[in-house]
């Protein structure tokens, strides 16, 4: 039970880490390309 607790938790923080990480190269992009446009 333990074990299986542990996995749940560790993929569920990588889903966290993997969307978050999705959502800073997403604003990253947004960034860059309101940079060119105002340029």
């Amino acid at each position: 039970m333990k074990w299986s607790n542990h996995f749940l938790l560790s993929s569920e923080l990588e889903k966290h880490q993997a969307s978050k990480i999705i959502k800073n190269s997403a604003l990253a992009l947004n960034g860059t390309s309101k940079l060119e446009i105002s340029l």
